[in-house]
């Protein structure tokens, strides 16, 4: 008498070997992928790349040497080329000095030179601090004067800053040198004090964190403001 069970596991088994087997020898389909063509019109530019930059080491009294900023803002082989050199406006003029030797370096490399200030002065701000708080309306003007002898100061010794943002990511809220700015702020500050700033530089809009449009839109569509905006 055949035990129906036993040969039906044996069955099943054996079908199973069978699919498992084909599966594994078996060459998948590639699916068909029609070619796409790119059509390129170098007669049209949306946005002019100005170049590809670096910064220096933002605090501290050890900068890159020489030969650091040969590598970094070189052209021959094993150089990187940088074209943008960008630089910290200290809160402290007395630290003004520690950076205009490599500035020079970067210049005589052919780098154009941006300057952003992580903080004004604690005594232009509400809370007397490099960190966080807002920098007083009262003291617009003062801060505008305070960027312009940055740049003087930099020129006398040989560097000419060609672009000053006026805030390092104004919408920020880290624990050390800061500045807090809403985009209404900034707004006010660059209609009002955009013009006094030396006409020697450009001005860049603020670097915002991650690229906030709600922070940047609020400086665009302000006619006094957007007006100061080179960059």
């Amino acid at each position: 008498m055949l035990d129906i069970n036993k040969y039906s596991c044996l069955l099943l088994i054996f079908l199973i070997s069978i699919s498992c087997s084909d599966d594994k020898n078996s060459t998948p389909t590639k699916p068909t992928v029609s070619p796409k063509n790119l059509t390129v019109n170098t007669e049209t530019t949306y946005q002019t790349i100005t170049g590809f930059g670096g910064a220096n080491q933002m605090w501290g009294t050890q900068f890159p040497n020489a030969s650091d900023m040969q590598k970094a803002f070189g052209t021959g082989a094993d150089e990187l080329g940088l074209s943008i050199f960008r630089i910290r406006i200290s809160s402290n003029p007395n630290e003004w000095a520690l950076i205009t030797e490599v500035a020079k370096q970067a210049q005589d490399w052919g780098a154009k030179i941006m300057a952003s200030p992580w903080s004004p002065p604690p005594s232009l701000k509400n809370n007397n601090s490099n960190i966080r708080g807002y920098l007083l309306p009262e003291n617009y003007d003062e801060f505008a004067q305070y960027i312009n002898d940055f740049v003087q100061f930099m020129a006398d010794n040989g560097v000419n800053i060609d672009v000053v943002s006026i805030q390092n990511e104004p919408d920020w809220e880290p624990n050390y040198e800061s500045c807090d700015y809403t985009p209404n702020q900034m707004r006010d500050f660059l209609a009002q004090e955009g013009a006094t700033i030396t006409n020697d530089v450009q001005i860049a809009a603020p670097e915002s964190l991650n690229f906030n449009a709600n922070f940047s839109n609020v400086l665009l569509n302000d006619t006094g403001a957007e007006a100061q905006i080179d960059i």
